[in-house]
């Protein structure tokens, strides 16, 4: 059963979907012994570990940035084909959330959601 913490520091232990604490001191045992980083995110991989919990639990691991467990990750070819697929919704996202460099460069607001000016 996952539990509960704050994601946001790398040294509590993260709350994992569909991957019990048992399955989390497994990739420590695995470290433990000598693994990777890399043979640790194949590891995951291989054990049904979503991306996400594999960001999760790579960033509690070493106690990185989740931008930093991100791009270790995403960057892993295990996880080639998912970044693959899933990089035009990734896209489509970022571009609606950033606010365009020539608004920036006026000092203007940025696009709105929902008619609310972003800032």
């Amino acid at each position: 059963m996952p539990w509960p913490c704050d994601s946001s520091a790398a040294d509590e232990q993260p709350t994992l979907s569909r991957v019990t604490k048992v399955s989390l001191q497994d990739c420590e045992r695995v470290v433990s012994l000598g693994s990777t980083r890399e043979e640790l995110i194949m590891y995951m991989h291989e054990h049904a570990f979503s991306i996400i919990d594999s960001m999760k639990v790579v960033r509690y691991i070493y106690g990185i940035s989740l931008a930093e467990a991100k791009r270790m990750v995403t960057s892993h070819p295990v996880w080639a084909d998912t970044v693959r697929t899933t990089a035009p919704l990734h896209d489509a996202i970022e571009k609606v959330m950033l606010v365009p460099e020539d608004d920036k460069d006026r000092g203007g607001e940025g696009e709105t959601i929902n008619g609310t000016p972003r800032q």
